[in-house]
């Protein structure tokens, strides 16, 4: 188990509240999409995204344990 006052633990906590920045705008570009604010992004690029976000959520899940 990583220490608290470990550089490897103070790399995760950051890497956590970047990614946790990152899922939000990715979830709030996401949302508008479906609600047709964003024209210019296909439905094919909408399902990538959302398979993108899946696994960002994944990962920060992981982060979280």
């Amino acid at each position: 188990m990583i220490k608290a006052g470990d550089p490897s633990y103070l790399v995760l906590v950051q890497e956590k509240a970047i990614l946790e920045k990152r899922v939000e705008h990715l979830d709030n570009l996401v949302k508008s999409c479906r609600l047709g604010d964003q024209e210019e992004i296909t439905k094919s690029e909408l399902e990538l995204l959302e398979e993108q976000l899946h696994y960002m959520r994944g990962y920060l899940r992981v982060l979280n344990c």
